[in-house]
C-alpha cells in the first residue's frame, strides 16, 4: 500500500508522463516520416493500362488510378472513420470494408456512412518522365482535382 508521499510522487510522476505526449510527436516523428511525403510509386510503363492500381498492398496509402489517359492517386484512407479501402472486385471503385462506404473511381462518395470525397495527392513524373512520384503530404479536394499537381496526362506510346 502506498503512503501518501509515495502516491503523490507516483502522481507527479504520471502527470508529467501525460503532459510530455505532444512532444513525442514533435521529437519521434518517423511513425508519420513513412506515411507523408514523395514517394516513388513505380515505372510510368507500370499504369499504362486503364484501371485501378491498389499500391496498399505495397504499404502505400493511395491507389492509383488510370482513367481517360489521366493517372492521379487517391487516398485509400476512408473519409468517415480513417479506415484502409479496398478497391472494388470489378474495378468500379473503392469499398470501405468495416461500415461499407462506397466511392467511384474518382473518389466521390455513392455510399454512405462516409460523407466527403476521397483526397487526391499531388503527384507528377521525374525529371525523365519514366517514374510515377506521389506527394502524399499534398492532397486536393474535389474542387481542386483540376489542378495540374492532381494528375499527369499519360502519352500514348
Amino acid at each position: 500500500m502506498l503512503n501518501r508521499r509515495q502516491f503523490l510522487e507516483a502522481a507527479r510522476g504520471a502527470a508529467c508522463g501525460c503532459a510530455a505526449c505532444p512532444l513525442l510527436a514533435i521529437f519521434a516523428p518517423q511513425a508519420r516520416a513513412a506515411d507523408a511525403g514523395e514517394v516513388d510509386a513505380g515505372a510510368v510503363e507500370d499504369y499504362r493500362r486503364a484501371g485501378v492500381y491498389d499500391l496498399t498492398k505495397q504499404g502505400r496509402p493511395f491507389f492509383l488510378v488510370n482513367r481517360k489517359g489521366r493517372l492521379y492517386a487517391v487516398s485509400s484512407t476512408c473519409t468517415h472513420k480513417r479506415v484502409t479501402l479496398k478497391a472494388a472486385k470489378d474495378g468500379s471503385g473503392f469499398k470501405c470494408p468495416r461500415h461499407g462506404s462506397l466511392f467511384d473511381l474518382s473518389g466521390k462518395v455513392t455510399k454512405a456512412p462516409a460523407r466527403k470525397s476521397l483526397p487526391r495527392h499531388a503527384i507528377r513524373l521525374d525529371a525523365s518522365g519514366t517514374r510515377v512520384l506521389v506527394d502524399t503530404s499534398t492532397s486536393f479536394r474535389p474542387s481542386d482535382w483540376d489542378d495540374p499537381a492532381a494528375s499527369v496526362e499519360l502519352k500514348s506510346e
